[in-house]
């Protein structure tokens, strides 16, 4: 019964798609306009990239001139509750050989740039053979929206790749600029984006990943002209080993491991977890403040990169793949028309919807080849990944749910299609009465559950995506996932992880996006309740594990375990808190 409501539902959805496909032109315009006119005075379809571009991008003013540089954050992940160490990155021409200097911020309203404030900032060092220096930026009381992210060290990019360089170009507020990878050499990679007097310092992003992945240091002149769309960048492996010489120098060289900065986000491995460090005696070392005996055994990947530690006293060697805190926000304001909006569209079309599920589901055959079957090929994808001796909540074995839903399919067509006839029958005069009596019933749960509740781990297309599908991108290995986070996330360490088999990704989504949906909801409903949270985090964990991949040796998902997808209540603030390690 419930597999014939769920194909019910999947063919309604279906039908709604197709005939949005074909209504006529003129109508599909009426209806955008009437969205654009309802969007926010101050809406920005392109705030995504004033947080993750602009924002980092600083002006640095030095006895020498001016410069441009990227705020990058070091050691201590950025959350809400953590400000961590912060560090300027630019040219080591920029600063010269003075110790101290200036550095300004801005901010971003309404498509104009004001200075936000003006710090000083201790030059902490310089590498003039790679012309790259680091300022350290004490933020007192300022707010920052954003740091820079690194690219990969592995990060390879090809000629013709888009990018974009964001300097102070003459001295003036940070503006954008695009273009291409045209060479790329051993020592420096080239661009075809304008870089003028004030560039330099500045960093230059992937355009599709909004990654840095290099520093503006030069232009090439032709008979004492500057050509400035023939300039070079310190590429980012060279960034890599700057900020390596950078971990290392205040570390005794008998102490000295493999450090490496993580994809997204700088951060000192050696301190992201006190599981990844032995006791102090144990080890060696009083105070247990420095890492001991860590090899050289640096595992590298574009999504799956992190460090090898092990103790010389322990044999196990644990691996922290990937980690990242997705912070949920209090409340989400929906259109408080767009209910009704959708109210409307769906019984006005009630009829034509009637006629084309009759259309493309006229019998028996097309409702087992258009529906049936390919339930169950998606379904048994998912039952083939599960051991046999696994065993469903309400104590099923893999055998006796599969034998429950071929009984289920078989023979469900009448049923279906005679449900929907109901559903769309004339009644006291009224065409598809009982279908418009209940998408006027869902109205009422729209408002209530999906605006209030919903939104906030889903998203929406204005807002960008929530917490919930990140999460899933997160989990199934999509690169774009890192691209996804939002200014309030905090990314620890690796980046976006697959941790089922390839066929089962589009399962694993479909899934765990349900069920943390579900999960959220029942969470806000009971205000936060620990042990609300703790019965959800233990059914979305169990979901995970049932699907994960054996070959990968990941630890076992589990609430508050080492491999785990947690809700988590800090202070006011709720999170979806995702790691993976490996044993």
């Amino acid at each position: 019964m419930k597999n014939t409501k769920l194909l019910t539902l999947i063919l309604l959805i279906e039908i709604i798609v197709c005939v949005m496909s074909v209504m006529p032109v003129n109508r599909v315009v009426t209806t955008d306009l009437r969205v654009i006119k309802s969007l926010p005075a101050d809406w920005n379809p392109y705030q995504k990239l004033y947080d993750e571009l602009l924002s980092p991008t600083v002006r640095i003013s030095s006895k020498g001139g001016i410069g441009s540089g990227v705020v990058i954050n070091i050691n201590t992940p950025l959350t809400p509750l953590n400000r961590g160490d912060f560090y300027v990155l630019t040219a080591a021409h920029v600063v010269e050989n003075n110790s101290a200097v200036s550095v300004t911020f801005y901010s971003y309203t309404n498509n104009k740039s004001a200075v936000a404030d003006v710090l000083n900032g201790s030059v902490v060092m310089t590498d003039t053979a790679k012309d790259l220096a680091l300022i350290k930026v004490d933020l007192g009381t300022h707010l920052l929206r954003s740091c820079g992210r690194l690219a990969p060290r592995n990060y390879q990019p090809s000629l013709f790749t888009p990018i974009y360089t964001i300097g102070c170009s003459l001295g003036l507020a940070p503006r954008p600029s695009e273009g291409i990878i045209t060479v790329i050499a051993e020592d420096h990679w080239e661009v075809s984006s304008p870089i003028l007097p004030g560039n330099s310092g500045g960093p230059v992003y992937d355009a599709k990943t909004h990654a840095v992945i290099g520093i503006a240091v030069w232009v090439k002149t032709y008979y004492g002209q500057l050509i400035t769309t023939m300039a070079g960048i310190v590429p980012i492996n060279q960034i890599y080993d700057f900020l390596d010489e950078f971990y290392h120098k205040d570390i005794p060289t008998s102490h000295r491991g493999a450090f490496v900065v993580n994809p997204y986000q700088l951060c000192r491995y050696g301190d992201v977890s006190s599981e990844l460090r032995p006791p102090a005696g144990e080890a060696g070392i009083s105070g247990g403040a420095k890492p001991a005996n860590i090899t050289n055994n640096m595992i590298k990947g574009a999504n799956q990169l992190f460090v090898k530690q092990q103790s010389a006293l322990r044999k196990d060697t644990i691996m922290l793949v990937s980690a990242v805190d997705l912070w949920i926000p209090d409340s989400v304001a929906a259109d408080p028309t767009m209910a009704q909006k959708w109210v409307d569209v769906l019984t006005t079309l009630a009829p034509l919807i009637n006629q084309r599920r009759k259309s493309k589901i006229p019998d028996e055959a097309a409702f087992q080849s258009k529906l049936a079957q390919l339930a169950t090929q998606a379904w048994g994808k998912f039952i083939g990944a599960l051991s046999p001796t696994f065993r469903s909540k309400n104590g099923k074995l893999t055998s006796d749910i599969k034998n429950t839903h071929d009984k289920n399919i078989q023979g469900s067509f009448n049923h279906w299609s005679g449900k929907l006839d109901q559903m769309f029958a004339t009644v006291d005069g009224i065409e598809a009465k009982r279908f418009k009596d209940q998408v006027a019933a869902a109205k009422q749960y729209w408002e209530s559950i999906v605006s209030t509740k919903m939104l906030r781990l889903t998203g929406d297309k204005i807002r960008g995506e929530g917490a919930g599908t990140i999460a899933t991108l997160w989990l199934t290995g999509e690169d774009s996932a890192a691209g996804k986070l939002r200014p309030q996330d905090t990314h620890v360490v690796g980046g976006p992880y697959r941790v089922c088999l390839e066929d089962m990704i589009q399962s694993l989504r479909a899934a765990l996006m349900q069920r943390l949906v579900q999960a959220g909801v029942l969470i806000f409903s009971s205000n936060y309740d620990a042990a609300v949270i703790t019965a959800q985090n233990g059914s979305i964990n169990h979901l995970v594990q049932s699907m994960i991949d054996p070959a990968l040796g990941i630890t076992p998902f589990a609430t508050g375990g080492l491999s785990h997808v947690d809700f988590v209540k800090e202070g006011e603030l709720l999170k979806l808190s995702i790691q993976v390690d490996q044993i």
